[in-house]
């Protein structure tokens, strides 16, 4: 398990992201899945808390990248669906809230945008 607010979170992190920028898709997409999955194991509350929710969103992103560099489309896809679900929730849980908002509109934007 990593909780979202360690070092080892942030570690992990620039990892992944060090290797998404130097163009190891295969190694990023693996770095970044094994912290989505150890994040999730702790079940944060991303329900309840708006800003663990925008770091899993910006975890789901980046990972959903790294999967499209790498090749695996359908992996990116789900986990920009999982993403819009997030930001759903909280759209019905914060009605018009501008945050909310345009993290709502830009998932939508992307799934536009993403061939299928």
């Amino acid at each position: 398990e990593v909780p979202f607010d360690g070092a080892l979170y942030e570690v992990l992190l620039a990892r992944a992201d060090h290797e998404a920028d130097t163009g190891q898709a295969s190694d990023a997409a693996r770095r970044y899945r094994d912290l989505l999955a150890q994040v999730l194991r702790q079940v944060p509350a991303v329900e309840q808390d708006l800003t663990l929710a925008e770091r899993l969103a910006r975890l789901y992103d980046a990972t959903a990248i790294a999967e499209r560099r790498a090749g695996a489309a359908d992996a990116a896809m789900a986990l920009d669906d999982r993403r819009r679900a997030l930001w759903e929730h909280w759209g019905r849980r914060l009605p018009g809230n501008p945050f909310v908002a345009r993290r709502l509109q830009a998932s939508r934007n992307q799934k536009d945008a993403s061939p299928r």
